[in-house]
């Protein structure tokens, strides 16, 4: 709470004083003339904080001491607490709470408990009137989408009457009129503010004036156009009618009578729903602009409604059906056995997908209402719609406000407009809050007017005091977000200063692999996600079902006749350069096991999976065609290349991306098809698999999946990137780790077939001095092939792998300085931290084993990068294996005059 005070409130008050300049009394009228909102304040924790912050300082103000006194100080709060502070809440019970904790904190002795009903109020706040000016444009045809219990007919008949009423709209009624009654209630608001309450007696009479404002026919009018507006995306859209329309809209507004039963029904469902209309709960600070400051912890739940969460505890049966299927099934039953647990289930239900369809339709939530909505980016561009020109923001929210892909508009409007002032990230290892999971992330969020300041970021800090050590803490311009994101403007992830520094240095030097504003795609790639593992999974079969219906295995397809049933790969099958790193044993579904070595050495050895798929289904998303049939794209190779969704930035690697047959693939192996020619496709998954870029993509992902926006955001050396010379490094070392079985000779075929002269050679040298299987292809191996496939040597392929890493490391521009960085920031001293760009080394010699791990052990440094690969190596050889064999490579291509120029393709 202190951090979000601190970041969102002492800036406001820190300008609102300097403005008032030195007068004492100047000061404290500044102070008190302050609007601090919490749209979500449960009990009143943070607005709690605002006011003992702004009590202390006003007391001091008031006494000119650095410590007043406890009853100046208390008198302080109380002003503060009946002048400064708002909240709302949806729960009546809150409500109360978030009063009594202001009582108590606010309490007088000599005086009476403030009066507060005028600032803390009970409302949904997403829900209602936030601008009057929708109440002139009338009722939106969207309203009229059909909801969960809508009659399509009905929803027809509704927008069809709301169309006729909206084409008189402009001319019969005026925006002027509104801003005019807004106007003069604001005004007696004001007045009614300042009336005193020193007394029981002046507190009693200003409950009853109060009472009597809310009554009075202007407001009560103003309050049922609204409350109709709203209800017209609540409305239950079923029989004949009549529904609300803007024609209703618009009779109250001009001093008219609606039907009895349209306003009542307007009434109820504002009363069900506690929807909220800003424009009328607090027009004094709307005509003044809006609120100074907004704080608070939004709730971080998704607006969705859960048929297990309903039935938990009434029919446990139902919530606990093994699947959906026969979840409906036992729904469909119910209807006939307990109609009114089925209607009261109707209205559940209901009721959910009404809100969702004002969130979706309103035109409230312009940029943050997409996919499944989750209520805390709701608030948070709810908060930045409420500020003033000069407010500021402070907000506790799941990092994925500024990381996720359905938050990116709000988020890159923020940025570009300048209006992103701070963002830390926190993960919940040390129980910042209690109730949360360990190993959730959120972070606090400070808004800004707009400028052109540079943002402070930090991410996976445990608790406040990280944010003192100056390494945790960097700062990105807005341009800094187009150049690291420039598809959506989302956030990177980086652990320290440094990390920010040397990606930042790698994008203005690498492009990204899909720039989407202007279109680049120099890989002419196409992403594509193959087969849904649950609205595809009618389509799947066992090895069960298959042998049962007389199909026979042939290698690890199922065939019968002509018909055949390809293998259905999941990412957990792959890693690096290996698609038959893991199997389910037996064709079982049971699980996954690691192939042993002796069977990676066996080239016709191939992994069986879970599921298999008919082989049309394969080759028909493996094609895309247009409206009229005719095909657009089509995948000709027989082969095919991908990469794995599920992956952390704290796993032992983070981007695995392989070659694999032409065969099936699950939702979690994303694939990606490049236009160019074979061998520059190598090139390309050398790129992907190096240490660099692995290390670039831990920046850049904030959750636990590698989706298409993600990876069309890397930057990815383009084809242009490459010389011959590169070519020939790079081909032959990917060819041998790819090529280890029999399945994957079209890949090794392609890339004879499609190499220049100079490249066949240096591919028939490297096989020349590499072990190979005999010529003896399995049975089932169809089609030609240039040579048998290489053997699996893993001493050798640790080798070949460091020997790509230190060759990418140099054409993505590290030095080798850079290079130790990313493989171990505790490797580098103080002084080499302290300006990473530059290529100067401290280390004289980083391959003294014994002066690395005395380094490492002393450092303090609170960076990582490959933390688990070089605790798993440690384990496993002694060693951090990885580190060494990368380094020695270094050395032996800088001796040998073969490490590359660095590409320069971008602004540097």
């Amino acid at each position: 709470m202190d951090l979000v005070l601190k970041e969102a409130l002492d800036p406001v008050v820190e300008a609102r004083l300097k403005a008032a300049g030195d007068d004492p009394k100047a000061q404290e009228a500044a102070l008190l003339s302050l609007k601090v909102l919490d749209p979500a304040a449960g009990s009143g924790h943070f607005l709690l904080g605002a006011a003992r912050r702004l009590g202390r300082r006003l007391a001091q103000i008031r006494t000119g001491e650095e410590e007043p006194s406890p009853e100046a100080y208390r008198e302080a709060v109380r002003d503060v607490v009946r002048s400064c502070l708002y909240a709302v809440d949806k729960n009546p019970m809150a409500v109360e709470l978030c009063k009594v904790a202001l009582w108590m904190e606010s309490h007088v002795p000599s005086k009476p408990l403030s009066f507060l009903d005028n600032r803390v109020k009970c409302g949904d706040s997403l829900v209602g009137v936030l601008d009057p000016k929708v109440l002139a444009e009338g009722v939106p045809k969207e309203a009229y989408k059909p909801k969960t219990g809508d009659e399509k007919e009905a929803a027809k008949a509704a927008r069809k009457a709301n169309e006729m009423a909206l084409r008189g709209m402009a001319d019969l009624f005026s925006q002027d009129l509104l801003t005019a009654e807004e106007e003069n209630y604001a005004k007696v608001l004001e007045e009614f503010a300042r009336l005193p309450e020193d007394t029981p007696e002046q507190v009693a009479a200003k409950a009853k004036l109060y009472e009597t404002l809310r009554e009075k026919g202007t407001l009560k009018r103003l309050l049922l156009a609204s409350d109709l507006w709203t209800a017209a995306f609540f409305q239950p859209l079923r029989g004949a009618g009549p529904f609300i329309t803007s024609d209703h809209v618009r009779t109250v507004l001009q001093g008219g009578r609606v039907a009895k039963e349209l306003e009542e029904l307007a009434r109820d469902l504002s009363a069900r729903h506690r929807f909220f209309h800003w424009w009328l709960e607090f027009p004094d600070v709307f005509q003044k602009g809006g609120f100074d400051v907004v704080l608070g912890n939004p709730p971080w739940e998704q607006l969705q409604f859960d048929d297990r969460e309903f039935f938990a505890n009434i029919r446990p049966d139902i919530a606990n059906a093994p699947n959906k299927a026969k979840r409906d099934a036992m729904l469909e039953q119910l209807h006939k056995e307990d109609p009114t647990l089925w209607h009261a289930y109707l209205e559940a239900r209901t009721e959910v997908s009404a809100t969702q369809a004002f969130i979706h339709n309103s035109g409230r939530f312009p940029l943050t209402s997409f996919g499944r909505i989750n209520l805390a980016p709701l608030f948070t561009e709810l908060a930045r719609s409420l500020l003033n020109t000069k407010g500021r923001a402070g907000l506790v929210v799941p990092t994925e406000i500024a990381t996720g892909a359905f938050n990116q508009y709000f988020f890159a409007d923020v940025v570009e407009r300048g209006e992103l002032a701070a963002l830390y990230d926190f993960e919940n290892r040390e129980g910042i809050f209690p109730g949360v999971h360990r190993s959730y992330k959120f972070a606090v969020l400070a808004l800004k007017p707009p400028g052109r300041e540079p943002a402070r970021l930090a991410f996976f800090l445990t608790r406040p005091e990280d944010l003192e050590d100056p390494t945790r803490v960097f700062s990105l311009a807005p341009e800094d977000f187009a150049l690291l994101n420039p598809n959506t403007r989302t956030c990177p992830v980086f652990r320290t200063r440094q990390d920010a520094e040397l990606t930042r240095a790698i994008y203005r030097r690498v492009p990204v692999l899909w720039r989407e504003k202007p279109e680049e795609n120099p890989w002419g790639a196409r992403l594509l996600l193959m087969f849904m593992m649950n609205t595809d999974s009618y389509l799947f079969r066992t090895r069960e079902e298959l042998l049962n219906q007389g199909f026979r295995l042939v290698g690890n397809r199922f065939v019968r006749g002509e018909e055949v049933y390809l293998p259905l790969y999941e990412a957990k099958m792959f890693w690096h350069y290996d698609h038959r790193y893991a199997g389910f044993t037996n064709g079982s579904e049971e699980g996954t096991e690691e192939l042993p070595l002796e069977a990676k050495q066996d080239p016709a050895h191939l992994p069986l999976s879970r599921y298999w798929v008919a082989k049309e289904e394969v080759e028909e998303r493996l094609v895309k065609r247009d409206r009229n049939g005719e095909i657009v794209w089509e995948w000709e190779r027989e082969w095919n290349f991908g990469w794995r969704d599920i992956a952390r930035s704290t796993d032992e690697r983070t981007f695995i991306a392989t070659f694999y047959p032409r065969v099936g693939a699950g939702d979690t192996f994303l694939q990606m098809f490049p236009k160019t020619p074979s061998p520059e496709v190598l090139a390309l998954a050398g790129n992907l698999n190096s240490l660099v870029f692995d290390y670039v993509t831990r920046q850049k992902i904030g959750g636990t999946h590698l989706k298409f926006h993600v990876v069309k955001q890397l930057p990815v050396l383009p084809p242009s990137a490459y010389r011959p010379e590169d070519l020939r490094f790079i081909v032959p070392r990917v060819l041998e780790l790819a090529y280890t079985a029999w399945d994957l000779a079209p890949l090794a075929q392609d890339v004879w077939e499609e190499a220049d002269e100079p490249l066949r050679e240096a591919i028939l040298a490297w096989r020349q001095a590499a072990p190979t299987h005999p010529d003896s292809p399995p049975d089932w191996a169809e089609g030609p092939y240039p040579f048998p496939p290489f053997v699996w040597d893993e001493e050798r392929r640790a080798r070949i792998r460091a020997e790509l890493d230190a060759y990418y490391a140099r054409l993505y521009g590290l030095s080798r300085k850079g290079l130790r960085y990313i493989m171990d920031p505790k490797d580098l001293t103080e002084r080499e931290l302290a300006d990473l760009l530059s290529p100067y080394e401290e280390v004289e010699d980083p391959l003294d084993e014994k002066a690395y791990q005395k380094r490492a052990a002393e450092s303090r440094f609170p960076g990582e990068t490959f933390r688990v690969l070089k605790e798993k190596e440690i384990r496993r050889y002694g060693e951090y294996r990885t580190r060494r064999l990368v380094l020695e490579a270094w050395e032996r291509l800088s001796r040998d005059k073969m490490l590359p120029e660095p590409f320069a393709g971008g602004v540097l």
